[in-house]
């Protein structure tokens, strides 16, 4: 009797703990249009799949040609019941295995041994089932990298890209990227403050020369949402924000982006915005590079073109989120700044929103080191002389 009390106490306790996991996660559905076959990729992270990207899930070519619907799960911060559940699970875990123990101890030898004997084979069956391959249809359309992203692709090319130098139009968006889930993206950098100070100056211009740069830089639209009334979870959504700075020039996605990540207020104030701009960066078969834009700065190191192509922007499972915002801080703090800009100049933006982002803006003024300070001055200064 004790034995069974025991075991049934240890699937109670997987139940309850299996519960606390639900309430974790949340459940959105993406609807991606009708599309022609094998000529895009739906991009959705599978556990099977490694950090390069390499071929995993194909989606079936007979669904090709319909409507495809993708449901992607992301894990929310715990919540007060959901931590006291877990551990209340835990603690019934470790009751119920210590009763069951004490149980086997009490009985004949062959109830033991029978138990054992279950374990290993039900061992067995999982090994041998999970090495069994599942089925799937070859085609060009796969699922690729990076947990809680969704994006329509080209799998061919989605591990390199090309740099283009000419000119196209830049006003039509077709690519849509979007990040479910509030994620971490790294301490505050020194790149985060040189973007608040090109925010600040850039606020203080005339609007007229204000909507020159942004037209110069492909920046179309930036908005914020607030997307839950009980807490402080908001969306950033902008259009033709993505960018980098490189010593060639300035680096774009060669066919304009929509963008948008869900973030908390706290993050403007502890973490790096430098995401915000060049996380999109990546998956695009065609970069252009405005050579006309130079920096001439001195006073930090911003890497080439061909680096970032062939490395950084290689693969996001390679390289974080995090590990991206420290190493490309300077990169990114000038289309980060023109985007702070545009937000700040939103009338029609949160006003809880738009005043932590003014305190982040006199943070930055009283607290920028010598360093932030002269490459903030080296952007505005490219910014001037950067043909329109």
């Amino acid at each position: 009797m004790v034995v069974v009390a025991g075991y049934v106490g240890l699937l109670a306790a997987v139940g309850m703990y299996a519960e606390a996991i639900k309430h974790r996660i949340a459940t959105t559905s993406v609807e991606l249009g009708p599309h022609l076959s094998g000529s895009t990729s739906c991009a959705l992270q599978n556990g099977n799949i490694d950090k390069d990207g390499t071929v995993g899930y194909a989606l079936d070519i007979s669904n090709l040609g319909g409507i495809d619907v993708v449901n992607v799960s992301c894990l929310r911060n715990p919540s007060f019941a959901a931590q006291v559940s877990g551990t209340l699970a835990g603690v019934a875990f470790l009751a119920s295995f210590l009763v069951h123990y004490l149980g086997l101890r009490s009985v004949q030898w062959w109830v033991s041994l029978c138990e054992l004997a279950i374990c290993f084979a039900m061992v067995g069956i999982r090994t041998l089932s999970s090495r069994t391959p599942i089925p799937f249809v070859l085609s060009d359309c796969v699922y690729d990298t990076d947990l809680r992203s969704i994006g329509v692709i080209r799998s061919a090319e989605r591990k390199t890209a090309k740099v283009i130098e000419e000119t196209l139009p830049y006003d039509l968006f077709r690519s849509v990227r979007m990040h479910f889930g509030i994620r971490k993206m790294g301490d505050k950098t020194q790149g985060d403050a040189a973007a608040a100070l090109v925010a600040t100056t850039l606020s203080e211009m005339d609007s007229e020369k204000r909507q020159a740069i942004y037209a110069k830089l492909g920046l179309a639209r930036c908005q914020v949402q607030k997307i839950r009334l009980n807490d402080s979870a908001y969306v950033i959504i902008h259009c033709g924000g993505t960018a980098l700075v490189t010593k060639e020039g300035y680096l774009r996605p060669a066919r304009p982006l929509l963008w948008a990540q869900e973030f908390s207020l706290s993050q403007l104030a502890n973490e790096s915005l430098i995401g915000w701009c060049i996380n999109g960066m990546s998956r695009n078969a065609e970069l252009q590079q405005l050579s006309e834009f130079k920096v001439s700065s001195q006073s930090v190191y911003i890497p080439a073109t061909n680096s970032l192509v062939d490395w950084w922007l290689r693969s996001e499972g390679s390289n974080n989120w995090e590990y991206n915002g420290d190493n490309l801080q300077w990169s990114g703090a000038l289309p980060l700044g023109v985007l702070l800009c545009k937000l700040a100049m939103d009338t029609i933006c949160d006003q809880e929103f738009k005043a932590e982002l003014h305190r982040l803006f006199r943070s930055a003024n009283a607290n920028a080191t010598i360093t932030a300070r002269a490459v903030a001055k080296d952007f505005l200064e490219a910014l001037e002389t950067f043909p329109g």
